[in-house]
């Protein structure tokens, strides 16, 4: 019986028992990589799996980095292998990777219906004029001032200079998902500090583009209402003339970091954690945007002040008869809706009439398709000095979307609020 066929003692095993068992023809032989060790190896691999096994081996031996260079500093301990591989992956993410996607699955990236609407977007932004010459503030390292640097400056040498449609893309992500800085980079394969860069950006350009040059939210005229009034509201008598509902949203922000927290660990509250501001917004009768108020921070707003500031923001498109449904308000103000010959109709939590439960459906649906942008819910600290800013884009994008009552429904059913 030969050596490897039996279980033997290591221990016991003399060198002239060893020459012995070498000299069997059971012994396996091992071969080193002297002399023509390794020919005589491909070879035998070669009969032994075919040539297809062979050139696979050889092509797998056959990688390299392209330059010694990075590989040296890819092997090295404490050496940048994940800024390397960072910049050298390909983008998971991108409007043109994301082209063929669904309707259903582009809505649950970005919050927009299609990708026919986000080059909609692309458009009214006008991004192949503003985009090339954008400018991006980013923190200075030495300190916490800010620098404004160029597209070229914020990329730099790195291999992933993204495409001004995909840093679209990345902004409508971080407001509908709220991911970090981190995921989104590693999805599109660039630096998180470039994420950062771009998202404050652009949210700072949509504000400019959309609302300072072209005026939105635009409160739109009694004629343009009319038309595309739903017939529930159009045949009512009481609500025909119906302007706009009113609707009091409240903003969640996350605690900017090294802020002072509850010490009763047996107390503890997220809105305790969080900052609050609260401002008011208007929809059409059909759920498209029309007015959105200044922002006030903090839960407990005086009312009194909020809904006076809403008056004399909306006052000047008000006409005679026409009808606005809200929260309930003093009378202070309800007096100055009154002498406009306006008829404010307060919303209670539990409404009556038919039409008002419809109303106040409406409202829940609208708030629901806001809601599906996560930014709202926890804002990041980064973006606490632009919170309206990003509140007022992220409420517009909301019109990119089809009416939540068309101009055919009739009756309540017609209304979805999934």
């Amino acid at each position: 019986m030969s050596l490897f066929k039996r279980k033997i003692d290591l221990e016991s095993l003399t060198p002239s028992k060893l020459l012995k068992h070498a000299s069997s023809p059971d012994f396996p032989k091992f071969v080193g990589k002297t002399g023509n060790d390794e020919q005589q190896q491909t070879e035998a691999r070669k009969e032994r799996n075919g040539p297809d096994e062979l050139h696979r081996s050889s092509s797998i031996n056959s990688i390299s980095f392209g330059n010694s260079s990075h590989k040296q500093e890819a092997l090295k301990p404490n050496g940048s292998l994940q800024n390397f591989k960072l910049s050298c992956n390909k983008p998971q993410f991108s409007v043109e990777a994301l082209k063929n996607n669904s309707d259903s699955e582009f809505e649950s990236l970005t919050g927009l219906p299609s990708v026919k609407s986000f080059w909609q977007l692309y458009l009214l932004l006008e991004c192949q004029t503003n985009c090339p010459n954008m400018t991006y503030m980013i923190t200075d390292t030495g300190d916490t001032s800010t620098v404004s640097v160029s597209r070229s400056q914020l990329y730099g040498n790195s291999n992933c200079f993204l495409p001004i449609e995909d840093e679209l893309l990345i902004v409508l992500m971080k407001l509908r998902l709220n991911l970090i800085d981190q995921d989104l980079a590693q999805r599109f394969g660039c630096r998180k500090e470039i994420i950062g860069a771009v998202c404050f950006n652009w949210i700072n350009f949509m504000f400019q583009v959309l609302v300072a040059q072209k005026g939105h939210p635009q409160w739109p005229s009694r004629e343009k209402v009319n038309l595309q009034m739903p017939i529930v509201f159009s045949e009512d008598l009481e609500f025909k003339l119906l302007r706009s509902l009113l609707i009091n949203v409240e903003l969640l922000g996350e605690k900017p970091p090294g802020s002072i927290y509850e010490t009763n660990s047996l107390s503890f509250s997220t809105l305790q954690t969080s900052k609050v501001w609260t401002l008011t917004i208007g929809i059409t009768p059909n759920g498209a945007v029309n007015f959105i108020s200044s922002l006030h921070q903090g839960k407990d707003v005086g009312i009194a002040d909020s809904s006076l500031d809403v008056f004399e923001s909306i006052q000047s498109g008000l006409d005679k008869d026409d009808v606005i449904v809200g929260p309930l308000i003093p009378s202070s103000t309800l007096e100055q809706y009154n002498s406009r010959d306006v008829d404010y109709i307060v919303c209670s939590r539990q409404p009556r009439l038919p039409h008002l439960v419809l109303i106040r459906n409406l409202a829940t649906a609208y708030m629901n398709r806001l809601m599906l942008f996560k930014v709202l819910s926890n804002i990041p600290a980064e973006f606490h000095s632009i919170v309206h800013r990003l509140a007022t884009v992220t409420m517009l994008l909301t019109n990119l979307n089809k009416p939540i009552l068309d101009r055919d429904s009739s009756h309540l059913c017609s209304l979805k609020t999934k």
